[in-house]
């Protein structure tokens, strides 16, 4: 009847155990655990495993957020609680706030008030049901009841709400949110609560339906049958056109006519899963997706057909398969998870194949902050904030285009490549003429010798901000990347490994004379590369990198940089290993570190790391600290962007044997009234409070009584700013400090980014306390 694609689940499994939930943020743990004592009968988890389905445990206030591009009603709280159904939802804000006796109001503006009314009137329905069990699985009806979909004579078979069930069981079984919120080791047993039929269905990343009809242990469908479905679709070969994807009809009144689509457009649903499977059925939505894909595990449901008119885009809906996507655009990193990328991938894969599509004509730009309309000349494959006429602004700037665009198109064969120890290489145009349109070309040079490579690049013209060249060392594109190059030339660059890979795209408008290279193989230097690259205490702001000390060594240069970042930042040191200060939070890192001698340096060694995102870590429970003399202090944004939605965060300085610390802020922006940095004259927060600031005035100049200061910072969960920058300095300290940071590196990015609003530069005091 059915069989399960295992190797594409197995991927996506095995890739989103250790990315997704293997960094899950107990946020509200302790809020939770209050609830739990005042309503010790509630089975413990199960109210974060609800919350974390509908909000990812997030305080959502819609109003100070991203409509919805489908029009789905507004989702309140932490607990996920619709107000206005818009007489399709249940208005479950409303009942619970009954049930509870907590206001609606109290429920929208305070997230432990949002987890109590849910409790509260949990405990009343499973009361008036006579369910006692500690058993979570036992309160299936209870969870019908609460929730928001509409609730049907058939609610078994009701897909969309079983799905829903089905997602917080799943959170609730795995170990690591178990461990995040210190809950039981439960292994409920989804064939038995569901069914086996309905359990392959609701678990399956990638199924395949055989004549549409997939049956319940009752006899019942989820689905309608084959004869409807080829109707629906003329196919001849089965229901639905991604064999892949779950067939679960949108409402004949949210799409029309025939169309012949060749694009596909990405969206951003502003709610769950369940949420827009559902209202995509609702005769009164006049909205609808081709495809809608679950973030926890990329499964996909399929709702219209490619032939039919989707009501996604506007006056574009004739040109476009519309993807929507689980999730908030701003809280995008949280649910755009590996799986999510890849199912979507395959899909989008599926779709262009179908429809004739060049995957090559995918933006693969940075994320789009607003409204950027982009043609269909050029881009065949983008977001909903690029097609003309259209408001909308997801799936946002979080949205990782090049990550997307790698997915599909992989590693380009090569156009040209060589052995040789030295020669010249053009782009596809030669040496006279101007390389294409549209075009993705690959290049190769690595000689039989191990020596590094130098490469000059000459007679550079190459479109700004729309055609580029990669360059990575090794041999194809996977290998670390040197860089990436547009209107300005690379110049003289090195490869150290003896081997590169160049790759060049175009767009589809206005070419240039390209570029000519010239390459010869350098003597490999006699000082000795470092070795066994480590990272160690790796938080939100700061790591320690070390290596294995190298004879003869005078000193270290470490280079590293975010993957947001185009410009190298350095540091030297003297020793084998360095703690960089002043990171980006939630971000990957690429770092590298090479040996100076007497006589010459060595080649660079490198390595990558992730800082995890701020807030209540699993292993040092929101505190971090540094015991460097000197370093940079900033929000957990870094110099790059804002702070997150609901940090939670102590960050502690308490240099060896320092007598004061002097922290010094050179700009300052949080929520006023609602977003506050506390800070502390000691090493905890019960120290001495120094001052508590919000808005933009500055905490200036502070200076601590003795060797330690502390902060705690906190966001609500409805508006971010730039935060803030500062340096610190101790007094009577160690000797050994924080290496001082290259300040060419540092000014040269700040004058390449003179005027982006999201790019806080780095200010020549900040280089001089440096």
């Amino acid at each position: 009847m059915k069989k399960l694609i295992f190797l594409f689940a197995t991927i996506i499994s095995i890739i989103d155990c250790f990315s997704q939930t293997g960094d899950i943020q107990p946020n509200y743990k302790q809020e939770f655990d209050n609830v739990y004592a005042q309503y010790p009968a509630t089975p413990k988890g199960i109210l974060e495993a609800v919350a974390y389905a509908n909000t990812r445990v997030r305080h959502v206030f819609p109003e100070k957020e991203t409509p919805s591009c489908i029009g789905l009603p507004y989702y309140y709280g932490v607990m996920g609680l619709v107000g206005d159904g818009k007489r399709y939802f249940r208005n479950n804000l409303d009942t619970i706030a009954m049930l509870s006796k907590i206001s609606v109001e109290e429920i929208k503006k305070y997230p432990q008030k949002s987890i109590e009314a849910y409790a509260k009137s949990f405990g009343r329905v499973a009361q008036s049901m006579g369910i006692t069990s500690k058993r979570p699985e036992d309160y299936i009806e209870v969870l019908r009841t609460l929730s928001e979909l509409p609730l049907t004579r058939d609610a078994q078979n009701d897909f969309a709400l079983n799905s829903q069930i089905y997602i917080s069981f799943l959170i609730l079984n795995d170990e690591n949110f178990q461990l995040a919120y210190k809950l039981p080791s439960y292994k409920i047993d989804l064939r038995a609560v569901f069914g086996q039929e309905n359990y392959q269905i609701l678990s399956a990343t990638q199924v395949d339906i055989q004549n549409g009809v997939i049956k319940s242990n009752t006899g019942k469908t989820y689905r309608t049958s084959a004869g409807q479905a080829k109707a629906l679709c003329d196919m001849p070969a089965g229901p639905n056109e991604y064999s892949t994807a779950i067939w679960d009809p949108a409402d004949e009144s949210n799409y029309s006519g025939s169309i012949s689509p060749y694009t596909v457009a990405i969206h951003t649903i502003q709610g769950s899963y369940a949420g827009a499977i559902s209202w995509f059925k609702n005769p009164s939505a006049n909205v609808s997706a081709h495809y809608t894909i679950r973030s926890y595990d990329g499964q996909v449901t399929q709702q219209v057909c490619h032939n039919r008119k989707g009501w996604h885009v506007g006056t574009q809906n004739s040109y476009a398969v519309g993807i929507g996507h689980e999730g908030y655009i701003d809280d995008g990193n949280t649910w755009y998870s590996n799986a999510l990328y890849l199912s979507s991938s395959n899909l989008t894969t599926f779709i262009c194949g179908d429809r004739g599509i060049d995957m090559l004509q995918c933006y693969d730009g940075p994320g789009i902050d607003g409204v950027q309309t982009l043609s269909h000349t050029c881009h065949k494959i983008k977001g909903h904030q690029s097609f003309d006429g259209n408001t909308h602004v997801d799936p946002g700037e979080e949205w990782d285009w090049e990550r997307y665009y790698r997915l599909f198109n992989g590693t380009p064969p090569l156009t040209s490549s060589s052995t040789a120890s030295s020669g010249t290489m053009y782009d596809s145009g030669g040496s006279g003429g101007n390389y294409p349109n549209e075009e993705r070309t690959s290049y190769l040079i690595s000689p039989s010798g191990t020596g590094p490579i130098q490469l000059t690049f000459s007679n550079w013209n190459v479109e700004d901000g729309w055609d580029y060249l990669w360059v990575y060392e090794g041999i194809d594109n996977t290998g670390s990347l040197i860089g990436k190059y547009s209107g300005t030339s690379p110049g003289v660059i090195t490869a150290w490994s003896g081997k590169v890979f160049m790759e060049f795209r175009s767009d589809c408008a206005t070419t240039g004379t390209g570029w000519q290279v010239d390459w010869t193989t350098i003597s490999a230097p006699t000082c000795v590369n470092p070795t066994n690259l480590a990272e160690n205490f790796i938080n939100p702001m700061s790591a320690e990198l070390t290596w294995d000390a190298v004879s003869g060594a005078t000193d270290y240069k470490v280079r590293y940089k975010s993957t947001q970042e185009t410009v190298w930042r350095e540091v030297y040191t003297t020793t084998n290993s360095v703690e960089i200060t002043g990171l980006i939070s939630n971000d990957m890192y690429n770092w590298e570190v090479r040996t100076t001698c007497a006589s010459d340096t060595s080649r660079y060694s490198g390595k990558m790391f992730n800082t995890p995102a701020p807030g209540l870590s699993l292993t040092s429970q929101g505190n971090y600290n540094s015991t460097l003399c000197s370093g940079v202090f900033n929000d957990s944004g870094g110099d790059l962007t804002e702070y997150a939605l609901h940090e939670d965060w102590v960050y502690t300085i308490s240099p060896s044997g320092a007598s004061s610390v002097t922290v010094n802020f050179t700009s300052f922006n949080t929520e006023s009234g609602y977003d506050f940095l506390y800070i502390y004259d000691g090493p905890t927060t019960s120290s001495a409070l120094i001052g508590s600031y919000s808005g933009t005035t500055s905490p200036g100049t502070i200076v601590s009584t003795g060797g330690e200061i502390t902060f705690r910072f906190t966001s609500d969960s409805w508006t971010i700013k730039e935060g803030w920058t500062a340096t610190w300095t101790c007094t009577g300290g160690a000797s050994v400090t924080n290496p001082i940071t290259s300040i060419d590196a540092l000014n040269t990015w700040y004058t390449n980014n003179p005027s982006s609003n999201k790019i806080r530069g780095f200010h020549p005091n900040i280089c001089s306390a440096l």
